[in-house]
C-alpha cells in the first residue's frame, strides 16, 4: 500500500497507461484513446477501475464488449471509456468476425450502413498467408472487408476523430 492507502496494482496501471501516452505522443500520436488489454477494464485489487484511471489521461477506451452481444457502437458514443468493438477478425473465427460473415449480406457491415451505427473493427495481426490463430487476419480476407466497407460507402475515420468531431 502507498500513503494513501491504495494497493501497488492501481499505481503500476496508472504508471503504464501514464508512460504509454507519453511514448505516444512523444513519438507523434495524439494519444487520446487507449485499448485495453484483453478488452478488459476490471476493477484493480484496490476496487478502482481501469476505466477510471484512463480516464485520467485518455478521453476514450475501446473494449470488445462485441463478445457481450453488442456488436455496433452508438453514435455517439454513450460511454466513451468503454467504446465497444468488434475484435479478432479472422477467419479462424465461426461468428460475425469471421470476414466473410462481416462481409456477407445481413452481416455486420450492412447492420451498420442501414442502422447508422458506428462499428469500430480490431485487426490484431495481418499475414501473407492464411490465418491460424484468431488474432490473425491474412491479407486477402483484410482487403474483402476494406472492399465490403468501401462498396458500401462506409466512412473511415480514427476514433478520436469521430469522438472530436461527432460527440
Amino acid at each position: 500500500m502507498d500513503r494513501y492507502g491504495h494497493l501497488v496494482q492501481q499505481l503500476d496501471d496508472e504508471d503504464d497507461i501514464r508512460l504509454g501516452k507519453q511514448w505516444l505522443v512523444q513519438n507523434g500520436f495524439r494519444g487520446e484513446s487507449i485499448a485495453y488489454p484483453g478488452g478488459e477494464y476490471q476493477k484493480t485489487t484496490d476496487g478502482v477501475g481501469i476505466d477510471s484511471i484512463a480516464n485520467r489521461y485518455v478521453s476514450t477506451g475501446r473494449t470488445i464488449l462485441f463478445q457481450s452481444g453488442y456488436p455496433t457502437e452508438t453514435f455517439p458514443a454513450g460511454m466513451p471509456m468503454r467504446v465497444r468493438a468488434v475484435s479478432s477478425i479472422s477467419s479462424t473465427q465461426a461468428g460475425a468476425n469471421n470476414p466473410a460473415n462481416l462481409v456477407a449480406t445481413g452481416g455486420l457491415l450492412d447492420k451498420c450502413q442501414l442502422n447508422g451505427g458506428w462499428l469500430i473493427l480490431v485487426f490484431h495481426k495481418i499475414t501473407t498467408g492464411a490465418a491460424t490463430v484468431t488474432t490473425e487476419c491474412s491479407q486477402s480476407d483484410f482487403q474483402t472487408v476494406m472492399a465490403g466497407i468501401a462498396s458500401r460507402g462506409i466512412p473511415v475515420v480514427p476514433v478520436s476523430d469521430v469522438m472530436r468531431l461527432y460527440s
